[in-house]
């Protein structure tokens, strides 16, 4: 290894010792064995599908707010 690297590769060595408990790394699944054409064919549909998620979640969160915002708005209007 490149000497230049030894430091990178001590740090992240600390980190992992460090933080392994925390981490809770025993405690992860097994991994899934999976074939080669499984993963290329589905790899889009997977990303895509959580892509979809996230801007479903983040315009469910907006609507949310719009609509706690909408109602402090009026309940400050009927104050005065």
């Amino acid at each position: 290894m490149d000497s230049s690297w030894n430091g990178l590769a001590d740090l992240i060595a600390n980190l992992i010792t460090k933080y392994a408990g925390v981490l809770e790394l025993d405690n992860l699944p097994d991994p899934v064995p999976v074939n080669e054409y499984s993963i290329e064919k589905n790899n889009f549909d997977i990303a895509k599908k959580q892509i979809e998620n996230e801007q479903y979640e983040c315009y469910n969160n907006l609507e949310i707010y719009g609509q706690t915002e909408l109602s402090r708005s009026k309940d400050i209007e009927n104050k005065f």
